[in-house]
């Protein structure tokens, strides 16, 4: 059991982090499906190229470079010879400087190495307790297949529809090709950004999601899936994502 504290950005988890002597910040991101570093400040190792689904305005497929950490330390935890992609994170990092201009944004760590665990995450205290022993009295329990993603069913429009719970998501993804299948409310001064009026987890209900129409081919291409969603549902409440026995707690 391993907790960490971390910092709360724009509705995304960022781990203070040393990678092979680089100090900074990584990203909690189990949509990402391999760990990897920011080109902006790590060359990549002689590993060939590898094609990723990323999302910068639309969701793309680009080729990054395989790499090796040998050492990443986040707070009291430290991992070795990890296989990583080298990749240009700089949409990302310039994101989240819009809100923290301090951040250094090392890499992501991804869902390679966190399905190995059980994330405890309060986004209120910023607190992540891996394999933590902790349990929540009153509950909502959600089935979380892990396949190339963890994903979720929710209901949005009176249809289930599955999708990708990505920690490193702050809006709502959703593929272009559902536009006008339901209701949505454009969301001032944020062209191209909507609100979903109620978007449905089990038993729990979310009003006014921020949401985005996008491109998810790429995306479509590994996951059956239609969109994305993070920090919409994850950070009213405590919550923990079973990677191992393939479920999602939600305290009441």
């Amino acid at each position: 059991m391993v907790y960490m504290d971390f910092h709360p950005v724009n509705g995304l988890v960022l781990l203070d982090a040393r990678v092979d002597g680089e100090k900074g910040q990584f990203l909690l991101d189990t949509g990402a499906m391999m760990t990897a570093l920011n080109a902006e400040y790590f060359s990549p190792a002689s590993g060939g190229a590898v094609e990723i689904a990323k999302f910068s305005g639309s969701m793309s497929a680009e080729d990054a470079r395989k790499t090796r950490i040998l050492s990443l330390e986040l707070q009291n935890t430290e991992l070795h010879d990890l296989d990583a992609m080298c990749m240009d994170l700089g949409y990302a990092e310039a994101g989240l400087r819009t809100e923290d201009g301090s951040v250094r944004l090392l890499g992501l760590l991804g869902n390679d190495v966190l399905r190995g665990y059980s994330l405890f995450l309060d986004y209120k205290a910023g607190l992540l307790a891996l394999d933590s022993e902790m349990c929540f009295r009153d509950f909502t329990l959600a089935p979380m297949p892990v396949d190339a993603f963890a994903t979720v069913e929710l209901v949005i429009g009176d249809r289930p529809r599955r999708f990708v719970l990505d920690t490193g998501a702050n809006a709502c993804l959703l593929d272009a090709e559902l536009q006008g299948e339901f209701a949505v409310t454009p969301a001032e001064g944020a062209p191209g950004q909507f609100t979903l009026p109620r978007v449905r987890l089990e038993d729990l209900e979310y009003r006014d999601v921020t949401a985005v129409f996008a491109d998810l081919t790429a995306l479509k291409a590994v996951a059956d899936v239609c969109g994305v969603i993070g920090s919409a549902v994850l950070s009213p409440r405590r919550t923990i994502q079973d990677f191992k026995r393939q479920l999602l707690f939600l305290e009441k």
